[in-house]
Parts: structure tokens; C-alpha cells; sequence
């Protein structure tokens, strides 16, 4: 079983962080700007920035609409100013999925597969991993599929020293690839609850910090230097069972 490297996982318990702030922007604010239906369910309870942990509270509450979820997800996840144009769209394409997600009905793994079948048809514009994985990992009640951006991607092959997530250039440094498949997803998943279980913690916790967003980010810092002098070296992460 592939270990943690020691200088490394000594970096992520000294630095890596729990940020508890809310994100984002406010969901009731979010959804009239770029959705179409009322959100009465928003109004009364989404009326200021939100934490993460109260959007599975909506998952959970049959009062909030899949499409309320969708927003509150999107608006916490600060989606861009250049992709936002597709999330209605998007939502349309999405809603069948998420509700099956919703409902405890996919694995990480069908899951990721049907993303990946709706992008192949061209219909799902501008939705990347990054933020699919949130949609994955607030609407399935088994909140074991984590979120997977450059961010948490970069922090485990470095603390592994191992490709487990593959990352591409893009125009503002590295991203998720595209190319990435159901069970390479999955095999993060199961890197994140094998770290975890390094660290006496659990999965979601290790997923938050490894992304440890926030200023002054010592760890952030830390992974960078790291990824960019040792990336090239690296072997492929073998698949965990």
C-alpha cells in the first residue's frame, strides 16, 4: 500500500487548514441573477454568504428544490464571470442526475460516468471536474465523493509524490484534465480516505485541507514549490483496490 511521504505529511499537519468562513456569493442573490424560477426556499433561508457544512442541511430538507441546491452550490463555489453564462443551461442537461444523486441512487463512480457521457455529447458547457465534483459531493448523502480541483489535486500527489490526479496547463496555471476517468476519480477518492486514515481524520476533513483555502496559505506555498520541482519525477499512482 503506497505510504505518505514523512517531510510531507509533517508540511500538511503543521500548515494545512479547516477554513470555517463562508464562501461565495449569497444563493438567493446568485439564483434571480442567473436562474429563472422563484426561490422562495432561498429567500427565507439563503439570504447571506454560506458555510459549507449548512448546504448538506439543504440537500437534506425536501423544502429546497434541486435547483435551489444547484445555486447554493454554485454561488459557494464562486463559480467565474466567463462560465456562469452556462449554468442554466447546464442545470437543464444536469437535473435528472442530480436528482438521482440526491436520492442516493448513483456511486461516485456512475456518477462521474454520467458526467462524463453528457460532456461526450457536447451539451454540459464550460463544467469541469472542479465543479462537477462539488455538485458529486453535495448531493449524494454518502458525502464520500470529494471535491477534486487543481488545489486538492496538486497537495496529494505531492504529500503521495505520486500522479494520482492528472493536471494539465491551462492559461493560469494547472487544472484538472479533462481526460480524467471515472476510476481515476475514484482513486483520488480512496487516496483522500487513505491519508485520512494517516492522520486519525476523516475524508471530508482531509479533502478541506488539503484545498485549505485561505490567505496567507503557508501549505498552498508549500505544495507549489513542491509539485513544480518534483512533478516531472513522479511515477503513476497505482489504482488502490
Amino acid at each position: 500500500m503506497p505510504q505518505p511521504t514523512q517531510k510531507h505529511l509533517r508540511k500538511f499537519h503543521a500548515k494545512s487548514q479547516i477554513i470555517t468562513a463562508p464562501g461565495g456569493e449569497v444563493p438567493s442573490v446568485w439564483h434571480k441573477k442567473h436562474m429563472s424560477t422563484a426561490c422562495k426556499y432561498l429567500d427565507i433561508n439563503a439570504k447571506e454568504q454560506i458555510y459549507r457544512n449548512r448546504i448538506k442541511l439543504f440537500r437534506d430538507d425536501p423544502n429546497c428544490s434541486d435547483e435551489e441546491l444547484y445555486s447554493t452550490i454554485m454561488s459557494w463555489g464562486r463559480i467565474s464571470r466567463f462560465n456562469v453564462k452556462h449554468c442554466k443551461p447546464n442545470f437543464t442537461l444536469l437535473q435528472p442526475l442530480l436528482s438521482s444523486m440526491r436520492a442516493g441512487r448513483e456511486t461516485r463512480k456512475t456518477a462521474y460516468d454520467k458526467y462524463l457521457l453528457l460532456k461526450s455529447h457536447g451539451g454540459i458547457g464550460k463544467l469541469g471536474a472542479s465543479y462537477f465534483t462539488k455538485l458529486l459531493y453535495f448531493f449524494r448523502p454518502e458525502n464520500d465523493g470529494y471535491i477534486l480541483d487543481q488545489f486538492s489535486g496538486m497537495a496529494i500527489n505531492v504529500i503521495f509524490d505520486l500522479k494520482i490526479v492528472r493536471l494539465a496547463p491551462g492559461n493560469d496555471g494547472f487544472f484538472v484534465s479533462k481526460d480524467t476517468t471515472s476510476d481515476e476519480y475514484v482513486n483520488y477518492c480512496k487516496y483522500v480516505e487513505l491519508l485520512a486514515s494517516e492522520v486519525n481524520d476523516n475524508g471530508e476533513h482531509v479533502e478541506v485541507r488539503l484545498f485549505s483555502y485561505g490567505p496567507k496559505n503557508e501549505w498552498r506555498d508549500y505544495v507549489g514549490k513542491a509539485w513544480r520541482n518534483n512533478r516531472s519525477k513522479m511515477p503513476n499512482a497505482p489504482m488502490l483496490p
